[in-house]
Formats: structure tokens, sequence, C-alpha cells
């Protein structure tokens, strides 16, 4: 704790950085995608398997799916960083998030969703 290590706590007030503008427009696409992820995570196994009608093997290989994606983008992140930068990185993760949440409302079959799961690993990768 602050008392234990000899550290003030941090004391925010009207004139802070943590209420600036930037760092707001900041938390904003961080509240979006997490809620996006969240609501995917809560209910798609739900989704799976009472709409879809899925096997527990299908959903194990959905979980593996949602990973899939994420060791090449960060091998590829601090290149990919540079040459794009953050903004582009986090809109396109917003933008591929979007696509993943409307391609589930046309799943119909409980093979496909393995293809929009493997949407994750990119999405994670490219926004945290």
């Amino acid at each position: 704790s602050a008392a234990t290590s000899g550290q003030e706590p941090v004391k925010v007030t009207h004139n802070s950085n943590l209420l600036s503008k930037q760092f707001v427009l900041f938390l904003l696409p961080v509240l979006i995608v997490g809620m996006g992820l969240t609501f995917i995570n809560l209910y798609l196994f739900i989704f799976m398997l009472e709409d879809l009608h899925a096997s527990t093997s299908l959903i194990g290989w959905a979980v593996t799916c949602t990973v899939l994606g994420e060791p090449i983008i960060f091998v590829a992140a601090k290149r990919l960083l540079q040459r794009v930068g953050v903004r582009i990185m986090v809109v396109s993760a917003q933008l591929l998030l979007v696509l993943r949440l409307f391609a589930y409302a046309f799943v119909k079959h409980d093979l496909a969703v393995l293809p929009v799961q493997l949407l994750h690993g990119v999405i994670f990768a490219l926004f945290w």
C-alpha cells in the first residue's frame, strides 16, 4: 500500500491529467472494446449450446480459435506499431470487433462460429 511503501496516494483534482480530454478519449475505446468482448465472452457459449446445439468439443475448439491469431499479431506488433501507429491499430481493432459482433448475427450453423472466433486473437492483439 502507499502508506507502507512511503509513496503518497494519487490525488485526483479537476486539473488532473486523469480528467484530460486526451485521457478520456483514450478510455472511451477501451470501454467500448471491453464491453464488446465481455458480451461475447458471456453469451457465446450459451448461444452455441442452446441455439446452435453445438457439442462441448466444438465449444473447446471455439476457445482454441480465439487465441490462434494472437501470436502472429504479437510477433509483428512492434513493426506494425511503427508502420501504422497506435490510432490505426486501435481503430482497426474496433472495426474488426464490429465485424465480429455483426457476423454472429448471421451464424446459423455451429461450425460457422470457428472462423468468426479467429477474429478474437487479432482484435485482442491489436488493441491490448
